[in-house]
């Protein structure tokens, strides 16, 4: 869908080509096809020119028409940037909210204002995107693929903030397949043999969790328990079941973030069960409730701050210089051991 029509205005235009399309016909991404189409084609391969051709012929024949009205305004800066999000509470609370926060703070050090931009599906952001209103635009943490399409059809530079759903787009992510291995291995290491992994089901498609349950895979199928893993995607009104309804409970749990570990440590305490002597448990996220758990949590925990500032780093170096190489910067997860985890009962 058009940013036109996304925005409702100039709804004359709403069946005309747009990157999206030419994307589909082409077998690329819909940056490739804005960076192709606003001319950012300098010094490729022979074998992307001729991909750039081609992409200009289809842009071509399917009557594809620039905004060329708001590459011009685009042409000046404004000095603020967007802080896109698809969830109020991914920017005011929990691991999000801290990334927010250290992509804010190194904006304003750089002479940048961050404006919230929060997503809707009927495109009210996206009056965001006209009339260079901003100079680039970060993503944090998901991202649908109209908001792909209309941000390439903007032709705004943009970094991602925990995701890296757009390969040609600068981004900052976590290792999540080496953090959900290493909390494993923990739990193995504590003698542990049935474990168990919990992904509450209202959790929707992130790269994070395929790359934790490969990474929980990784470590059981290395400890000879490939034939032992389970993988929990359930409400929380499935666990008592889970926990205790059965004769070979598990004796540890990995939890995909700090909610799913609290929703456990609930269940544990309505069903009598002690952490960690009766059940351990792990997580994800360092966030400062998670040491004023009882027990206090152990999880895997990254430096949220720093990836807000990085991903401020990339973004102003794409909106300064639009035909920099794209750079990705992986952020280690790191094992903070506490009291929620410990051998298995004997």
């Amino acid at each position: 869908m058009p940013l036109a029509a996304l925005t409702g205005r100039a709804a004359e235009t709403s069946m005309a080509a747009t990157i999206y399309h030419i994307a589909e016909r082409a077998g690329v991404s819909s940056s490739t096809v804005a960076r192709v189409l606003r001319g950012d084609t300098k010094g490729v391969s022979p074998k992307a020119a001729v991909r750039a051709a081609k992409i200009r012929k289809l842009a071509e024949e399917m009557g594809y028409k620039r905004n060329w009205r708001a590459q011009a305004f685009s042409r000046s800066k404004t000095h603020a940037v967007g802080l896109f999000h698809t969830h109020v509470a991914w920017v005011h609370e929990g691991t999000m909210g801290e990334v927010a926060g250290g992509f804010a703070a190194a904006m304003s050090e750089r002479g940048y204002h961050v404006v919230i931009v929060p997503y809707d599906p009927e495109g009210r952001w996206c009056e965001f995107l006209e009339d260079g209103r901003l100079d680039g635009i970060a993503i944090s943490h998901y991202m649908p693929r109209d908001a792909e399409q209309a941000i390439a059809e903007a032709a705004l530079p943009a970094v991602l903030l925990v995701d890296k759903s757009v390969s040609e787009w600068p981004a900052v992510y976590t290792s999540d397949r080496q953090g959900a291995y290493e909390a494993t291995r923990h739990l193995l290491k504590l003698g542990h043999r049935r474990i168990a992994m919990y992904l509450h089901d209202s959790i929707r498609k992130h790269f994070s969790v395929e790359d934790r349950h490969a990474g929980y895979d990784d470590a059981m199928t290395e400890a000879g328990l490939a034939d032992a893993t389970e993988f929990w995607h359930v409400g929380e009104h499935k666990l008592p079941e889970l926990l205790v309804g059965r004769s070979d409970p598990p004796t540890a749990v990995l939890c995909y973030c700090h909610v799913e570990s609290m929703a456990i440590y609930l269940a544990a305490w309505r069903l009598g069960l002690r952490i960690p002597a009766d059940l351990s448990v792990i997580g994800f996220n360092d966030l400062t409730m998670t040491r004023y758990m009882t027990p206090p949590l152990t999880t895997m925990g990254f430096c949220t701050d720093y990836i807000g500032r990085v991903g401020a780093e990339l973004l102003v170096q794409r909106i300064e210089s639009p035909e920099s190489e794209t750079e990705n910067v992986v952020v280690h997860h790191q094992l903070i051991e506490r009291l929620s985890t410990g051998p298995p009962r004997t």
